[in-house]
């Protein structure tokens, strides 16, 4: 993770970091968190006269009344001018009824509040997504793979999952402890510093040893995870590289090493978090030793029973709420330690939380137009991928692209063309000039108009399923049966015909995870019949026949050709041969147009153009 990030959130305060998340929430979502914390807070009232009762029971009016001149004796006469005459029979239902209702209603209340975060969660999986993949916001490019991964499936959950349903279990189980000091000063004065005074010292001494032992480990944890998920794609993407230079086991090294660390800083996390268990239930036992001394400085040993029932009353509800405390303060410290990312990439990008999932219907250019015109215009272009850059990517590009006719974009490896298709797609955002596809913005034009605008990568995406899911992707399952005759035909259409005859399920054959049972050159056909499934105006080729042999390249060129006018066609390409019946070239180089034309014109104008020409005998 960008260390940056990580100093950033290590200085941010709890209280800050609090208000941060909460803000996250739709109003919505707001108010409810709000009334179910005052609920919860409410809750707590029925401990106190629950507390009240007991005592009532277990000490008995009879006792009391021979205790009148003691402390314990005056407040216990509080109590009984309450509950006087009532049944003991009937106190015994009514305080199994009161813990029975508390634990119900906060049960309750706790389920309501989990499904308030798991929705808010979703919504900002969903706004993140937007932000990370609709709109390539400038975080974007500090991310990796695995930063992102974990951002969207792990620090989203903890945002609020880890952070304000902790809030609210601590704010309930504060007031619970307050009413529970409120009950020991009415009810026996003389138990009440010194009972507070000894849980307090033991929470305090716990937390300031458990944020010693963990200040290091959630950090470690988080990007020991994110390490270690990305050595496991590194080898799962160049397993053969490595098995053949026997580096394999030094990549497996750094998979273990960076889980082996991640593991050891978990344990930390947990021994941290169960060492209150233990020491909380030796301090109720050392509670007695408190309770002889109250007895004896009250020179009154016969208060000794009746302390000691009340102190392990007191102590039974004033345990757990410490414990859950402990244990959420360090939940709270986790997410605060692991959510940065979530808002570097809302604040560094200037856009309101509530704002964001209505960005894709936004339309500039010609908003009034109803009907999808094939044609990309691009003006005054200009592109860095980091503002340090002495050379742009991409500087001052002019063209536009008419309805129906073939472009290629051509030159030398780094001059920009990838680039270029990223921003004419949209998938990057100029920093001076405009694309508009279709008289709009990538990203409208995309919404406004689904699948007419296809683009087939040199790297072909595949997705774990049946070949067919692989071409008909996104396909509605009541539509599969209508489009079944439709797949093949585009399968046999770029030469993977004999290929689907050959499999026992045809077109509904399993391809496993990355493709790895399909050649290079399989990969990228199935990758254009996915690109001419949806029956685009537009389609955009990027180095898309590279792995195809001569033979096949002939026949899946012949077919894009065939589409000329029809179809308006964008190719990137090294090889030469492709081009030649382009009706337009256009010749990169350090990110510039130097030349073009149609290919007779380039091999006049452009020297170096007529060299590769010869030198591959066309």
């Amino acid at each position: 993770m960008n260390e940056s990030n990580g100093t950033k959130q290590l200085k941010t305060g709890s209280w800050s970091h609090a208000c941060r998340c909460f803000q996250l929430l739709s109003i919505r979502g707001r108010i409810f968190y709000i009334s179910i914390l005052s609920a919860q807070s409410v809750t707590s009232i029925l401990d106190l006269v629950g507390l009240g009762l007991i005592v009532q029971l277990v000490i008995g009016l009879q006792y009391v009344e021979g205790t009148k001149n003691s402390s314990f004796g005056q407040t216990s006469r509080f109590i009984e001018r309450i509950y006087s005459g009532a049944d003991t029979n009937f106190l015994l239902v009514v305080v199994l009824s009161i813990f029975i209702l508390k634990g119900v209603l906060s049960l309750i209340l706790h389920s309501i509040n989990i499904r308030i975060m798991v929705r808010e969660t979703i919504d900002l999986v969903k706004r993140l997504s937007q932000l990370i993949f609709a709109f390539r916001t400038s975080s974007y490019r500090k991310l990796s793979s695995q930063d992102i991964s974990y951002t969207l499936f792990n620090s989203t959950e903890m945002v609020f999952r880890d952070t304000l349903i902790p809030i609210s279990v601590i704010l309930t189980d504060s007031v619970l402890i307050f009413l529970i000091g409120v009950n020991l000063l009415i009810t026996a004065k003389v138990l009440f510093i010194p009972t507070l005074a000894y849980f307090l010292f033991i929470f305090i001494a716990l937390r300031k040893q458990e944020k010693t032992k963990t200040k290091n480990s959630y950090r470690i944890q988080w990007e020991k995870e994110i390490e270690g998920r990305a050595r496991l794609q590194e080898t799962l993407l160049s397993l053969r590289e490595l098995f053949v230079s026997a580096k394999l086991n030094l990549m497996l090294n750094k998979i273990v090493d960076a889980r082996g660390a991640s593991v050891k800083a978990g344990a930390v996390v947990t021994l941290s978090q169960l060492r209150p268990k233990y020491f909380y239930e030796m301090a109720l036992f050392g509670g007695i030793g408190i309770i002889a001394l109250v007895a004896k400085i009250s020179n009154n040993q016969d208060l000794i029973l009746s302390f000691l029932v009340l102190f392990v009353i007191s102590a039974s509800r004033l345990i757990p709420s410490l414990m859950r405390i402990q244990y959420y303060l360090g939940i709270f410290q986790k997410s605060k330690e692991q959510t940065s990312s979530i808002f570097d990439i809302l604040e560094h990008n200037h856009l309101a939380v509530e704002e964001v999932p209505n960005l894709l219907y936004s339309p500039t250019g010609d908003e009034n137009k109803t009907v999808f015109s094939p044609e990309i215009l691009v003006e005054n272009l200009s592109f860095n991928y980091d503002s340090s850059q002495v050379q742009p990517t991409l500087a001052e590009l002019n063209f536009k692209v008419e309805p129906g006719e073939t472009i290629a974009i051509v030159g030398p490896s780094g001059s920009g063309k990838s680039t270029l298709i990223d921003v004419i797609l949209g998938y990057q955002s100029p920093d001076t000039g405009r694309v508009y596809v279709s008289g709009v913005e990538p990203h409208v034009c995309f919404s406004k108009w689904p699948g007419k605008v296809a683009y087939v990568p040199q790297k072909v995406p595949i997705y774990e399923g049946t070949l067919f899911e692989n071409v008909a992707v996104g396909l509605d399952t009541s539509d599969f049966e209508v489009n079944r005759l439709r797949v093949f035909n585009l399968l046999e259409k770029v030469e993977l015909g004999e290929f689907v005859l050959q499999q026992e399920k045809g077109i509904d054959c399993l391809i496993s995870e990355l493709g790895s049972n399909l050649s290079g050159g399989q990969v990228q056909r199935i990758g254009i019949a996915r690109a001419l499934f949806s029956n685009p105006e537009v389609l955009v080729l990027d180095e898309s026949t590279s792995a195809l042999d001569s033979s096949t390249e002939h026949a899946v060129i012949n077919y894009i050709n065939s589409l000329r006018g029809k179809v308006t066609i964008v190719i990137v390409t090294h090889r030469l041969s492709i081009i030649k019946a382009c009706d337009r070239i256009y010749y990169l180089k350090q990110g510039r147009i130097i030349a073009q034309g149609n290919f007779d014109e380039m091999r006049n104008v452009l020297p170096d153009f007529e060299a590769q020409v010869k030198m591959l005998g066309m």
